[in-house]
């Protein structure tokens, strides 16, 4: 089997709108749709999330306006921090610039329960297919939610992390000349040692 780079990302979107009058707007009239999309650690759509919005200008932050319904709607050209939030989630925020026709946007909230717990988890990852004798060094890191970042390497066919929290992450392979290959990794609530296949 040849081991070539891929990513596989299914992601659902949750559309976002501000009202004109709302937020205040520049007088650029450039605008821009925007999508915003509240996910789990583990990618998954977050029903219900709390979304808003303030601009950010030159002069200091706009007043933080709650965006209502998933209608796609527009905004003007500029700077915005956006911040979702959901009961027993924390709460997370990220600025966006808005300078072209669509952005879209991926906040995700971890909950509260996987922050306060003290049971990290081991990763023993088995390669499927063999990597090229270059490409053993392996960079860990999460895919949705804000986190550290590992980086193991690979003997024979096996690598192992330590201390990682519940989520979904990505698995990047490299050499010191290129990325061999790219994987997501699921690493599941309730487990001390968790054995994965690399696909």
């Amino acid at each position: 089997m040849i081991f070539r780079p891929q990513l596989r990302i299914g992601i659902g979107c949750v559309v976002i709108a501000a009202a004109y009058g709302q937020v205040p707007l520049d007088t650029s009239g450039n605008l821009s749709t925007i999508d915003v999309n509240v996910v789990d650690s583990f990618g998954h759509e977050l029903a219900g999330a709390s979304l808003y919005i303030q601009r950010l200008t030159p002069e200091g932050p706009g007043n933080k306006v709650k965006l209502e319904g998933h209608q796609v709607k527009t905004l003007q050209h500029g700077r915005y921090l956006l911040t979702a939030e959901k009961p027993n989630f924390a709460s997370a925020s990220t600025e966006v610039r808005l300078h072209d026709p669509w952005a879209t946007v991926t906040i995700a909230l971890v909950p509260y329960a996987i922050l306060a717990s003290e049971n990290f988890i081991t990763v023993i990852a088995k390669l499927h297919s063999p990597a090229p004798p270059e490409c053993q060094r392996v960079r860990f890191l999460p895919l949705f939610a804000v986190g550290p970042t590992f980086d193991a390497k690979v003997i024979s066919d096996r690598f192992t992390i330590t201390d990682v929290k519940p989520g979904t992450y990505v698995a990047v392979f490299a050499s010191p000349e290129r990325v061999c290959h790219i994987a997501e990794v699921t690493v599941p609530l309730g487990e001390q040692i968790v054995s994965i296949v690399i696909p």
